[in-house]
């Protein structure tokens, strides 16, 4: 009876420990991968790419649709994972994601900059279903000048 109870409390504890862990969001590692200067309707600015380098280990689940979860303006199916960037220096943030499809989607995306200056950035993940948030490593960007 008691080696039943412990077995079962065991089974409770790693259980518990197991879910906590292996379904975790993996912490981004973003780099650089180059930059270009553009021009839209007469406004110049320069459209920086990042890559996050671990993308194979996310999940396919997060990308899937959520229309279950608050939309993204009037996308009612954006993707359980949002993907944010961020002025690492002041927190504030840049520009965000809300329609990636699939782990490949974070091979390759940009941010625009249109002042000029240097800055350094960092990404955030967020499943919103787990409510879990992760932020990547900082990485500096090429200082626009003009």
């Amino acid at each position: 009876m008691l080696r039943t109870k412990l077995f079962k409390l065991l089974s409770i504890i790693l259980f518990a420990i197991l879910t906590s862990t292996a379904f975790a969001i993996p912490t981004p590692q973003i780099k650089m991968l180059n930059s270009s200067k553009e021009v839209l309707n007469g406004k110049a600015f320069t459209r920086h790419y990042i890559q996050v380098i671990n993308w194979a280990e996310f999940s396919r689940d997060l990308f899937n649709a959520a229309p279950d979860l608050p939309p993204c303006g009037i996308n009612k199916n954006s993707s359980r994972v949002w993907v944010d960037i961020y002025d690492a220096d002041t927190n504030q943030r840049i520009y965000g994601y809300c329609g990636f499809q699939r782990p490949e989607d974070l091979k390759q995306f940009w941010f625009a900059q249109s002042q000029k200056g240097c800055l350094n950035v960092k990404v955030e993940i967020n499943d919103r279903k787990k409510q879990q948030k992760v932020f990547s490593n900082t990485i500096k960007v090429p200082c626009v000048n003009d």
